[in-house]
């Protein structure tokens, strides 16, 4: 029985974007949501890694997005897997793809604020977590 790649069962990918949204929504006590612009994103994707790429692809948004609406997360997921499928450099881990996601948060928050302290606020976390993020990342105001 052969069983067809997702971008041939178009219909499919609502559901199952939905019930893994769930798991994340779950697992970490949030309730995020897919809006329609989000699904005609999702469906219009050509699924070259079929359903574990829709997997990663929703875990990735879910990590990325700063609201419940992950448009824009989900939306910027598909467009890094979309271009490393052209390069033919495989898509980033989900590691990968959150670290650069919060070192482009830093660098925005160092341009909105002056101290760590305003930094903190700025990103909702504690003071230290903010020092110990731009130590990590050797991240400095030039």
């Amino acid at each position: 029985m052969r069983i067809l790649p997702l971008r041939e069962r178009r219909d499919d990918i609502f559901g199952l974007a939905e019930f893994y949204l769930a798991q994340q929504n779950a697992r970490h006590g949030k309730a995020k949501r897919l809006s329609a612009r989000a699904m005609r994103l999702l469906e219009a994707y050509d699924f070259p890694g079929n359903v574990r790429e829709l997997v990663s692809i929703v875990q990735k948004a879910f990590v990325m997005s700063e609201d419940d609406d992950l448009t824009d997360a989900l939306e910027e997921a598909l467009a890094g897997d979309a271009a490393a499928s052209a390069s033919g450099v495989a898509p980033r881990s989900l590691s990968e793809s959150t670290d650069q996601t919060l070192q482009r948060r830093l660098r925005e928050a160092m341009a909105a604020c002056r101290t760590t302290r305003e930094m903190a606020a700025y990103l909702g976390v504690s003071q230290a977590t903010v020092v110990r993020k731009l130590k990590r990342y050797a991240l400095t105001r030039d």
